[in-house]
């Protein structure tokens, strides 16, 4: 079977950032592949989001969504199955904080309901935001990163060897010792940043 490591890293960001941002798996990196609905929205909202870039005019854009035609009318629908599905996952969160003092899960948004934050869509925001920071870029970051340790074999060997003299216990903290392996990854981020563009614009 042939596996597009691209894809793979994508799911396990995906799976991973989804975790700590609601406490909610999406089991987007199980062996069969799923197509989460979920991640799909996700990802449409944000490829589209970035074509904008790429218009020959920002009022090109703007008139589609207006209109709720083409690209945009995706984008919309997309991002209304995202709120949708974060919503949901917020009413569970609610719910199950109603039935007990305190949230034992260490997710963000347990804490941030825990905190006492009652905003329904200053939640949803923040839970999205912090999917969207986290999604692209730990894929990113991991992909130049392997591609570049399979070009350097005694890179590869030295981070071998940092693994296998820490693999008795892969508790955080000693992951955290591994300094040739953060060299590493940080040295790889500086060479191919996992966000290359990052643009603004004054709203006013």
């Amino acid at each position: 079977m042939v596996l597009d490591p691209q894809d793979i890293l994508q799911r396990f960001g995906f799976d991973n950032i989804c975790k700590i941002a609601f406490g909610h798996d999406p089991t987007y990196l199980l062996p069969s592949l799923p197509q989460e609905k979920f991640a799909l929205a996700f990802e449409n909202a944000a490829r589209i989001s970035g074509e904008r870039f790429g218009e020959f005019h920002p009022l090109i854009w703007k008139i589609k969504r207006v209109l709720n035609i083409g690209s945009e009318k995706q984008m919309r629908i997309a991002v209304n199955e995202v709120r949708e599905f974060a919503k949901e996952i917020v009413k569970e969160k609610n719910q199950e904080l109603g039935e007990k003092s305190s949230l034992e899960s260490v997710d963000l948004l347990s804490r941030f309901l825990s905190s006492g934050h009652s905003d329904e869509n200053f939640i949803i925001d923040i839970m999205i935001s912090f999917i969207l920071a986290g999604h692209d870029t730990t894929s990113t970051a991991l992909i130049w990163f392997f591609l570049l340790v399979s070009k350097h074999p005694d890179v590869e060997n030295e981070i071998l060897k940092e693994i296998n003299d820490k693999s008795a216990t892969t508790t955080f903290e000693k992951v955290k010792d591994m300094v040739y392996t953060h060299a590493a990854l940080s040295e790889s981020m500086r060479l191919y940043p996992p966000v290359p563009v990052d643009g603004k614009e004054a709203n006013r």
